[in-house]
C-alpha cells in the first residue's frame, strides 16, 4: 500500500511544461480535433468558417498577427504571432469558445479537442525568420493580402 500511495504522488506531483511567452514571439499552433470523418470538427465549410471567426475575435481581442493558417477536416494550423506575451490566454480563449459555440450549435457536449495545442520548432532563428513548417498562407497577392475584409490578416 505505501508504495502505490508513492507511485501515485510522483505521477501526479509532475507538472506541464510551461509555456514560452514573450512580446513579438512566433508560434507555429496545431491542434486536432476528437473525430474523424464523418464527424470531424471542420468536416463541413461552416465548421470551418465558424472557426475562422472565433480565430478572427481572438485576433482582435489579443492582438495577435497571423502570418498563415489552414483548418482541415480534422486539425488547424496557425501561424501567429504575439506582440503580447499572451499566446496562452489567447488560446484558452479561442478554444473554449469554438467548442463552446460547437457543442451549442449541435447539442452535444463534451471534449473537441485531443488535449492541449503544441507548438513544434520552428525552422529559422528564434523569434521569427522562417515559416513554420508543412503551412502556407491561405491567400496572398503579390501586392500583398487584401487587409480590408477582416481583421484577420495572412502575410506572405
Amino acid at each position: 500500500w505505501p508504495d502505490q500511495l508513492r507511485r501515485a504522488s510522483v505521477l501526479h506531483s509532475t507538472a506541464r511544461r510551461l509555456r514560452l511567452q514573450f512580446p513579438g514571439a512566433t508560434y507555429h499552433v496545431i491542434n486536432r480535433g476528437n473525430y474523424r470523418h464523418p464527424h470531424a470538427v471542420f468536416a463541413t465549410i461552416a465548421a470551418a468558417r465558424a472557426f475562422e471567426r472565433a480565430l478572427s475575435e481572438a485576433v482582435v481581442r489579443y492582438r495577435w498577427r497571423v502570418h498563415a493558417f489552414v483548418v482541415l477536416s480534422n486539425h488547424f494550423h496557425v501561424a501567429l504571432e504575439t506582440p503580447d506575451p499572451n499566446l496562452v490566454d489567447g488560446m484558452h480563449w479561442l478554444l473554449t469558445t469554438f467548442a463552446t459555440r460547437h457543442n451549442r450549435f449541435r447539442r452535444r457536449q463534451g471534449h473537441l479537442f485531443q488535449g492541449r495545442y503544441k507548438w513544434p520548432a520552428r525552422r529559422g532563428p528564434p523569434g521569427g525568420g522562417g515559416r513554420p513548417e508543412g503551412v502556407r498562407p491561405k491567400h496572398a497577392t503579390s501586392e500583398g493580402p487584401d487587409q480590408s475584409a477582416s481583421p484577420l490578416h495572412v502575410s506572405a
